[in-house]
């Protein structure tokens, strides 16, 4: 596993990619995309960062609209919008967290 970078639209992103062999021939597919952070460990701060946001957030609403209080529409979508939300910088945090172990475990066994 690498990390390769591109460049689009004057700005340079970052992605982590495994090569793996099909028909004789060497491929690459994307893991996970690191967006503008170069490394992995950049990526998981910039994501527990959004988590806390999304958290946060979240926590306010709740106190604004404690139980037993009805919630106008608007609210409800955006309290809907900011659960998953949260449920997807979670999931990414995790393959994150999962894509830097084997990056480990790898760069340990090649040695």
């Amino acid at each position: 596993m690498f990390v390769r970078s591109r460049k689009a639209k004057g700005s340079t992103y970052y992605a982590v990619v495994e090569s793996y062999r099909e028909a004789g021939k060497v491929k690459h597919r994307q893991v996970v995309a690191l967006g503008t952070c170069p490394t992995v460990e950049d990526a998981i701060g910039a994501t527990r960062r959004e988590v806390r946001r999304a958290r946060r957030r979240l926590a306010d609403m709740t106190a604004f609209y404690p139980e037993g209080v009805t919630v106008s529409a608007r609210g409800a979508q955006e309290r809907d919008k900011l659960t998953k939300s949260l449920a997807l910088q979670e999931g990414r945090l995790k393959l994150l967290t999962d894509v830097r172990g084997r990056m480990a475990q790898a760069a340990r066994s090649a040695s």
